[in-house]
């Protein structure tokens, strides 16, 4: 299983007509590792459960050759 081992917070700002001229929208950049190919992943997402969630089922083609398939018991 591949682990977050860091996480900020991004801001960045989008023009909307929604009652406000800039809203800010809070993203997330994270660092992946994996010690089963001993490699770092750096990625940003808006929610980091489902994009974790994405890593580690293998939907992410990048980082999908690091997962672990044992289970830690």
């Amino acid at each position: 299983m591949q682990e977050v081992i860091g996480s900020t917070p991004i801001f960045s700002t989008k023009a909307t007509y929604q009652g406000c001229l800039f809203c800010f929208m809070a993203y997330y950049t994270y660092i992946l590792y994996s010690e089963k190919v001993d490699r770092y992943y750096v990625g940003s997402c808006q929610d980091m459960e489902t994009r974790l969630v994405q890593h580690n089922s293998g939907r992410n083609t990048s980082t999908k050759a690091g997962i672990n398939l044992c289970k830690k018991t």
